[in-house]
């Protein structure tokens, strides 16, 4: 069994956030982007409600209200 001392372990980075610059910033609540989509969601008593997914922000937003 050899050892290498002095050398760095090599590690993988995990969880990254892939393209997260060229995401679009949302600015309304409730809405947010994942998979390629727009989703909608609300909390009541600690728990997420899954709206729906749209095309877009705007549609996302009015699904929240």
């Amino acid at each position: 069994m050899l050892l290498y001392v002095g050398q760095p372990i090599k590690r993988r980075k995990r969880h990254r956030r892939k393209h997260l610059q060229n995401q679009e910033q949302c600015l309304m609540r409730g809405v947010y982007f994942k998979n390629m989509k727009w989703q909608a969601a609300i909390k009541v008593d600690k728990k997420q409600i899954h709206l729906g997914t749209v095309g877009s922000q705007e549609e996302a937003a009015r699904l929240y209200d």
